[in-house]
């Protein structure tokens, strides 16, 4: 297995994977989604909202707001010495106070920890008239996206590597224009592959070329993946955390396996 990094930023990252099937791209989509831990907020309590909006509504909103999350300082309830009843290792507590006339957004939600806050600060939760008060408290917890979608940590897609041939194209600029990721350019006259990753698959190319000159195909074993975090983590967090809990599971099926009468677990070159 071979990984390529494509483009880089804050919230998102696209890498090439050569030499694996789609099975394997598909158990890391999976992974990262449903099984990589995030911080959410469970539950919310109001001491005053004289808000139009009402106190449930508003605690969902709340709820699907990105919250930082520190793998390393926090453990999953399940897994947590408290046996999930609620401490300082498994439970973030948050509390807000605002008063109108306001809009009230996302980083006014403040915790203990200064280091965990809102992913994203610009969040609007609720508008107040002048006068009107907001108080609330709030936990939040580590969870995976198997038990609420608010604790998955970010989307993932992939797409086949594709692979473009080009043969004496008599509609070169039609070609080019077709493109809306802008894949070819035309050199001396010619149509040539500009940057193929841009390539989506649409098909648009194939369809405007005169005699079949665009062909547009994948290699099965080559793949684009990209991930985009909604903040909890950067996408290299999400990535190596997703790597490790694959290996961990694989390592741990080739254990219970073992233990089949007749089965031979064979050591990988």
């Amino acid at each position: 297995m071979k990984v390529e990094i494509l483009e880089k930023t804050q919230d998102a990252l696209k890498i090439i994977i050569r030499d694996i099937d789609e099975v394997t791209a598909n158990a890391l989509r999976r992974t990262i989604t449903t099984d990589v831990p995030a911080m959410a907020i469970k539950s919310v309590t109001f001491t005053k909202n004289d808000s139009a909006m009402y106190d449930e509504i508003l605690a969902h909103r709340i709820g699907l707001v990105p919250i930082k999350t520190d793998l390393k300082s926090f453990s999953l309830p399940k897994e947590c010495k408290c046996k999930g009843k609620g401490c300082s290792i498994c439970e973030l507590h948050f509390s807000l106070k605002a008063v109108g006339e306001k809009t009230v957004y996302s980083d006014e939600l403040k915790s203990k920890d200064p280091k965990i806050t809102s992913a994203i600060p610009n969040i609007p939760l609720v508008k107040l008239l002048k006068g009107q008060k907001l108080e609330l408290q709030a936990v939040a917890t580590l969870n995976t996206g198997t038990k609420h979608a608010k604790y998955s940590p970010g989307l993932v897609y992939y797409q086949e590597y594709p692979e473009i041939t080009i043969t004496n194209c008599p509609n070169p600029e039609e070609v080019e224009k077709s493109c809306p990721t802008k894949v070819f350019k035309i050199t001396g006259k010619k149509l040539t592959v500009q940057d193929i990753t841009k390539c989506t698959l649409c098909g648009a190319c194939e369809d405007t070329a005169k005699d079949d000159s665009v062909k547009v195909a994948t290699i099965p074993t080559d793949f684009i993946i990209t991930i985009e975090s909604w903040g909890n983590m950067s996408p290299k967090e999400l990535m190596l955390e997703a790597l490790s809990i694959l290996a961990d599971k694989c390592t741990e099926f080739g254990k219970q396996a073992s233990k089949l009468k007749g089965v031979t677990l064979k050591k990988s070159k």
